[in-house]
């Protein structure tokens, strides 16, 4: 029987990048295939390239709305989908040709509700962010009720990068409050939901940093909101207490991290430093209860709780 995958691209002003995007779902191995772009009032020819593409391939349906962001596009999409399986995919990056034919098969051997692969964090330019090791490691099952880990290699946080069955998806959404970190929460929803999570490892899906990118680009109160997401995954998972504690570890990451990328930001400095600082003091502690985190870590993050400003001194953590 011949399956179904509903691919869903939101797209919003990327005319330069939106054709080696399309270009690589279209050239999938898998072709069975709906491709549902979702125009989310772009103010370029992004919309123009979208109905020129759908009249080379009667695949491609094409939607517009009314700038909402990423989360409200795909969620239109997700109402629309026919497919029995789903996978996103940003519009700025790109797949390779077996990204779903890979995804697809490693969820069918293994019986899964989800597969997942690993991406490549890569410049505009094709220069990779970081030398990432994956190794040729055969694929791992795991779920979030058999000792999952935020803090683990077998971990996933973004909705893309993954080929999810539809049917674990019918209530779930993204959230449209949330401008970082919404996928974050879409997938920990989703994983959730599901029985089993296949991870294969390779790197399939290409995740280009543009300077605009919204995780990428320079500070913005939105993103605060990353912060928020890593709130509501906590709290998800209260009830299963080993994820509970990875998560909050992953969130005292997290305000780690957003200090150190802002640490010079005068905007984050004179309103929001002060409060990512006290959120990160307080969920320290996690990390002192965690077994997967090494003392240098742990002596690290203490001093760093202390004395701040020694995250722009040591480039090793």
């Amino acid at each position: 029987m011949k399956i179904l995958v509903s691919i869903i691209v939101p797209v919003y002003n990327c005319q330069n990048k939106l054709i080696k995007c399309l270009n690589s779902i279209r050239n999938q191995t898998e072709k069975n295939l709906e491709i549902i772009l979702v125009d989310d009032g772009s103010t370029d020819d992004s919309y123009l390239q979208m109905k020129h593409s759908s009249l080379k391939d009667k695949r491609i349906k094409v939607l517009h709305q009314n700038n909402m962001g990423v989360g409200a596009a795909r969620n239109r999409a997700l109402m629309l989908a026919k497919g029995d399986f789903v996978a996103f995919i940003d519009a700025d990056d790109y797949v390779e040709k077996d990204y779903i034919e890979k995804l697809y098969k490693a969820l069918h051997k293994y019986r899964a509700d989800i597969s997942v692969c690993y991406n490549t964090l890569q410049y505009e330019n094709g220069k990779p962010v970081l030398k990432q090791r994956i190794g040729n490691k055969p694929p791992v099952c795991f779920s979030v009720f058999d000792n999952y880990s935020y803090i683990s290699d077998t971990s996933h946080v973004l909705s893309t990068c993954a080929l999810y069955k539809k049917s674990i998806l019918e209530d779930i959404r993204f959230h449209t409050d949330l401008y970082v970190g919404e996928d974050t929460l879409f997938f920990a929803e989703a994983a959730k939901k599901s029985k089993k999570i296949v991870r294969i490892y390779e790197q399939l899906y290409h995740y280009v940093l543009y300077s605009e990118s919204a995780f990428h680009g320079a500070f913005t109160k939105k993103k605060l909101t990353e912060l928020t997401a890593w709130e509501q995954v906590c709290d998800l998972f209260k009830d299963n207490y080993n994820v509970y504690e990875s998560a909050k570890c992953a969130f005292t990451i997290r305000c780690y991290i957003m200090i150190k990328s802002y640490y010079n930001n005068p905007e984050f400095k004179e309103n929001f430093y002060k409060d990512v600082l006290k959120k990160y003091r307080k969920n320290l502690i996690w990390f002192y209860r965690s077994k997967e985190t090494s003392f240098y870590k742990k002596v690290f993050r203490t001093l760093f709780a202390i004395c701040p400003f020694i995250c722009l001194l040591d480039k090793r953590s």
